[in-house]
């Protein structure tokens, strides 16, 4: 057994988790900007207002801002990650698993032609 099918197993599934992870993402993402935009919203009302909710609303628009800076953060680095390792391991593996085919086939046909 070479290292390729000791590695091959394990780099499937490492795509298979991270294609479930991006999907996971997105919806956790949609998630998170409808909970930014009702935070927003209240936001808004409060400043809207008089008295003290003026300062309520001047809290919760500093928490919007943390929580859109901290999301645009971690988009962009799970996009970054995701365009430089997973996607290119995935097209290579994909090549890998296409050649391989191609010899197998070439090598089946060599040993039916030899066992004629």
């Amino acid at each position: 057994m070479n290292i390729n099918e000791k590695i091959h197993p394990a780099l499937r599934e490492l795509l298979v988790a991270s294609r479930g992870y991006q999907k996971a993402q997105q919806e956790l993402d949609k998630a998170h900007n409808t909970f930014v935009d009702c935070l927003a919203k209240v936001e808004r009302m409060a400043r809207a207002s008089n008295g003290p909710s003026k300062e309520i609303g001047d809290a919760v628009g500093g928490i919007v801002d943390y929580y859109r800076e901290s999301e645009k953060s971690k988009q962009q680095l799970f996009k970054a990650f995701y365009g430089e390792y997973i996607l290119p391991l995935e097209t290579t593996l994909e090549a890998q698993v296409h050649n391989i085919s191609k010899i197998n086939k070439v090598f089946s046909q060599n040993l039916k032609v030899k066992g004629e």
